[in-house]
């Protein structure tokens, strides 16, 4: 980091094409993004590591959904997720699809 002219000049890596590279900001730029990360009294940040990662999140869960047998089934206007097999446990070959809830009309659920 390095200031010169009211300008500040910050080092960082650009990991789209992996090359180190060099951001020139005012330094009133710089104070403002800066200030972009101060949260309000009473707020917590919240983070997600692991297979939550916005990097990997897509490709983690991904696997977790293959080795779960999780399917997704899309419908006319929604996307859901299966969690087994959707074919017909007798002969194995036939699709199951979602077709809608049936909601009981009387009494509560045993």
């Amino acid at each position: 980091m390095a200031l010169k002219d009211n300008q500040v000049s910050l080092k960082y890596r650009d990991y789209h094409d992996g090359k180190s590279k060099v951001m020139k900001l005012s330094s009133e730029e710089l104070l403002r993004r800066y200030a972009l990360h101060i949260l309000p009294k009473g707020f917590m940040r919240v983070r997600y590591h692991g297979y939550l990662a916005n990097a990997v999140r897509a490709e983690k869960l991904q696997v977790i959904r293959r080795a779960l047998k999780v399917v997704k089934v899309k419908t006319e206007d929604k996307e859901l997720i299966v969690k087994g097999n959707p074919c017909c446990p007798d002969c194995g070959k036939n699709r199951w699809y979602y077709v809608g809830v049936i909601n009981r009309l009387h009494g509560k659920p045993r």
